[in-house]
């Protein structure tokens, strides 16, 4: 994605996060712990299954598997056992994060999305605008 803006692989925007359709690193690190903890709890040995359910139900704050949930449990302002049980776990994120964008992020992503149509060919403008102009504002675009 950010080979298209010709930018720095660790530099993240809100645009470029939309026009990818990727989560944010923490919101994608949650995500992981919970989809961990969920295979924890049903995992076939009982040990397992009874030290995670022992982490998140009772050990929270002793418990480095029961911090995690408490922490995405905060973050997505949801309780644990909806986190554990719900169908999609990927769905309650992906709504959480699409809730915390802005309009004005929005409209910067698809700004950037007819950019790059533009400088890519698959529209077109007056011959006033060079590739190069189109490369500046998306760059410019692509740090706000």
């Amino acid at each position: 994605m950010f080979a298209v803006f010709t930018r720095h692989n660790s530099t993240v925007s809100a645009s470029g996060r939309i026009l990818s359709a990727c989560l944010p690193v923490h919101d994608e690190l949650c995500l992981r712990v919970m989809n961990f903890v969920r295979s924890c709890f049903a995992h076939h040995n009982t040990l397992v299954s009874s030290i995670a359910r022992y982490g998140v139900m009772y050990g929270h704050f002793s418990s480095p598997i029961g911090r995690n949930m408490l922490r995405c449990e905060q973050r997505y302002s949801c309780s644990v056992k909806h986190l554990l049980c719900c169908n999609s776990v990927r769905g309650t994120v992906e709504l959480c994060v699409r809730k915390r964008v802005t309009v004005d992020q929005v409209r910067t992503a698809d700004l950037v999305n007819e950019c790059i149509m533009f400088r890519d060919g698959l529209l077109r403008l007056p011959d006033a605008f060079t590739v190069g102009d189109f490369t500046d504002i998306m760059y410019y675009l692509s740090t706000c």
